[in-house]
């Protein structure tokens, strides 16, 4: 599994292709790079630390181009600049309160994941290149297993009142 590609790593080289019109050959820069790569050759551009945005975030409740600083972006994002020791260059673009209350849990999650996800190879792999401590793969399991048995009570009385407002709108 740890070899597996994802179908997004692989959409330009056969998109690109297929969309360029004759006479005109598009062609995607970058693919020798790896995203956490691509994110330190541009992490120290003013413009970059000014607009960055990497947010994927559609939800009703945020629909501004800003970053929300929980989405798979943005915490990927947020750990390869906190990787680099710049994350703090980013405080305009990036809630790091967030970050802070989230980034031990985030990165254990990631060192589980490590074999399962190119992502997190990749965060894991550049945290370490990088000389960032990161916790042991014992302390991870530990910390993701203990985070979901103590955030299932408030999961489930959220799927509750979701359920219950659910009903109340539909009467």
């Amino acid at each position: 599994m740890a070899n597996h590609v994802d179908m997004a790593e692989m959409a330009d080289p056969i998109i690109m292709p297929l969309l360029s019109p004759v006479g005109l050959e598009i062609v995607c820069d970058g693919a020798q790079h790896s995203r956490t790569e691509k994110t330190k050759n541009i992490a120290n551009l003013p413009l970059v630390q000014k607009y960055l945005n990497v947010c994927v975030n559609s939800s009703d409740t945020h629909v501004s181009a800003t970053n929300c600083s929980i989405c798979s972006k943005c915490l990927r994002t947020m750990m390869a600049l906190d990787s680099l020791g710049i994350l703090d260059k980013f405080d305009k673009l990036f809630d790091l309160s967030k970050w802070k209350k989230q980034s031990f849990r985030y990165k254990c999650e990631q060192i589980v994941l490590y074999d399962k996800n190119v992502f997190a190879q990749d965060n894991v792999d550049f945290a370490r290149l990088n000389g960032k401590h990161l916790p042991n793969r014992i302390v991870a399991h530990l910390a993701v297993v203990c985070y979901k048995i103590f955030s299932l009570p408030k999961r489930v009385l959220g799927k509750i009142k979701r359920i219950i407002n659910g009903n109340q709108t539909n009467h």
